[in-house]
C-alpha cells in the first residue's frame, strides 16, 4: 500500500511538471532573448537563482512523538499553492490541502484516545506569507492561516463510528531552507528543463484544538515536508 501510494504522488509530481514545461515553452513571447536583456535581469545572479514562482506544490506530514515526546500525530497531506504576482517584499500566496488524519494519541497526555485510522482524512485552505527579503535566500521564514474540515473515524464498524468536525481556524510557523543554495548545478538544470524555480525544505509548527461530541483533542503537530515552486 506505501509503495503504490509513492508512485501515486510521483506520477502526479511529473504530470504537473510536465504540463508546467509546455506552459512555459506556450507563453514565452520571446524564447530566444537574450538573459542579459530580460527587465528582470540581475548581474549578481544568474537567472535560474532569481527567477518568479508562479505556483507551487508539495508534501508535508507530522509523526506522531516526532521529534518529541509531547508532538501529536499523525497527518499526511499534499498541497497547492498560487502565488500573489506584484509583491516586493515577502510572498502572499493562497492554495489548498487534502490529506490523510490517522491521529494518533496513544502516549499522549490527551483526554481521548483515538486509535490510528487511515480513513480519517481533512481539507482545506491556507493563506501564507514567506518573509523572503532577498530572491535567493538560504532560510525563509513563513506563517499561514488554515481553516480546516476533519473527518475522524474512531472505528470500523458499528454505530458512532465517524465523527465530524466543523471548520477549524489554526495558524502554521515555520521556516523553509532553500535547496538551490546548498545544489546549485542541480537548481540550474531544474529549471531549465521543468522551470523549478526553488525547492524548500519545509519545517512547520501547527497547535491545533479539535472538540465533538466524541473527541476531545489538543495538541501540537509538527510539520516537516518537500516545497517546489514553479515559474
Amino acid at each position: 500500500m506505501r509503495k503504490t501510494s509513492v508512485f501515486v504522488v510521483i506520477g502526479m509530481l511529473s504530470f504537473l511538471s510536465f504540463g508546467t514545461i509546455q506552459a512555459r515553452a506556450d507563453s514565452d513571447p520571446n524564447p530566444d532573448l537574450s538573459p542579459l536583456d530580460r527587465p528582470d535581469y540581475d548581474p549578481d545572479h544568474a537567472f535560474y537563482q532569481i527567477a518568479p514562482s508562479r505556483w507551487a506544490m508539495g508534501l508535508r506530514a507530522a509523526i506522531n512523538a516526532f521529534p518529541f515526546n509531547s508532538a501529536v500525530g499523525n497527518s499526511y497531506q499534499l498541497f497547492g499553492e498560487w502565488v500573489l504576482p506584484f509583491q516586493n517584499m515577502g510572498l502572499f500566496s493562497l492554495g489548498g490541502h487534502f490529506g490523510s488524519f490517522p491521529i494518533n494519541t496513544s502516549g499522549q497526555n490527551l483526554a481521548t484516545y483515538i486509535p490510528v485510522n487511515y480513513s480519517s482524512m481533512m481539507g482545506g485552505l491556507q493563506f501564507r506569507y514567506q518573509f523572503r527579503y532577498s530572491k535567493f535566500q538560504l532560510f525563509v521564514p513563513t506563517v499561514a492561516i488554515e481553516p480546516d474540515y476533519y473527518a475522524i473515524r474512531l472505528g470500523s464498524n458499528g454505530p458512532n463510528t465517524t465523527t465530524t468536525t466543523g471548520i477549524i481556524f489554526s495558524f502554521d510557523a515555520g521556516f523553509m531552507i532553500n535547496m538551490g543554495w546548498i545544489d546549485r548545478d542541480t537548481a540550474r538544470d531544474a529549471y531549465q528543463t521543468i522551470a523549478l524555480t526553488r525547492s524548500y525544505l519545509t519545517f512547520e509548527i501547527h497547535p491545533l484544538s479539535i472538540s465533538d461530541s466524541n473527541i476531545s483533542v489538543s495538541g501540537t503537530f509538527f510539520y516537516s515536508g518537500l516545497r517546489l515552486e514553479f515559474e
